[in-house]
């Protein structure tokens, strides 16, 4: 298992969890509370979902979920752990 910033790109990953209290959601101070992970959750980012990194800049993230393509921040990455 391993954040989202260690994870190679174009393969399919599975969400194990999303850890930490303290995740920076629009460049605010405010901490990652149900209302974020319910949002990350409405996007797909669930245990168990299915994902792949598209593209990988200066450690921000696009992932494809659910037929989506999502920007994702370091800051956030860094607390979604994978697996292949």
């Amino acid at each position: 298992m391993f954040n989202l910033l260690m994870a190679p790109m174009d393969v399919e990953l599975t969400i194990e969890k999303i850890k930490g209290e303290n995740i920076n959601l629009n460049n605010s101070h405010e901490k990652f509370s149900s209302n974020g992970r319910r949002h990350l959750g409405n996007l797909g980012f669930v245990p168990g979902a299915k994902i792949s990194i598209i593209n990988q800049i200066d450690g921000n993230v696009i992932v494809k979920v659910k037929d989506s393509k999502i920007a994702i921040d370091k800051s956030i990455a860094k607390k979604i752990i994978v697996r292949n």
